[in-house]
């Protein structure tokens, strides 16, 4: 990740609260994300990226090895879990 779009990109990817809005819709998270980008407008491109990526429409932002590995540890170390095959 080499500048500020990737890494706020990659810090989105691993918010659990914008993956169940992503994936959910739900009222309350899509209200607390409404009222998140009324105040940072310009995330909104990145965040409708995130959104395409966690939905698996989006093909053109591939993490590197390195990157998938620490999206992993990161999501296994949230999730409590000890092994994820």
């Amino acid at each position: 990740m080499n500048n500020f779009s990737d890494k706020l990109l990659y810090s989105i990817l691993v918010d659990d609260d914008f993956i169940n809005y992503a994936l959910n819709d739900s009222a309350p998270l899509a209200e607390r994300w409404k009222n998140y980008f009324e105040n940072h407008p310009e995330q909104i491109p990145i965040a409708k990226t995130a959104i395409r990526i966690i939905n698996g429409e989006d093909k053109t932002h591939q993490l590197s090895g390195f990157e998938a590995e620490q999206m992993k540890l990161e999501i296994i170390r949230k999730s409590g879990a000890s092994n994820l095959n």
